[in-house]
């Protein structure tokens, strides 16, 4: 259950800084924000850009995450 809930808290924080025009997120941001290790974070990331719920872009040299899908 521990890896769910990061997983949907990760999810809203992508989705919380898209929808107020904040840049996207890192993993680490996220990871510092929740309190959580950056492991389960990108390992969670990468479950989520999966299924087709965040997705992968470029900042500079490092990967942000936009939603994958409209915020409705």
């Amino acid at each position: 259950a521990w890896r769910e809930v990061v997983a949907v808290r990760a999810a809203a924080r992508v989705a919380a800084s898209f929808a107020s025009g904040r840049p996207p997120p890192d993993a680490r941001g996220i990871a510092l924000e929740l309190g959580v290790p950056l492991r389960p974070v990108q390992e969670v990331l990468t479950a989520l850009c999966r299924a087709g719920i965040v997705a992968p872009s470029q900042r500079g040299d490092e990967d942000v995450y936009l939603p994958a899908r409209p915020l409705e």
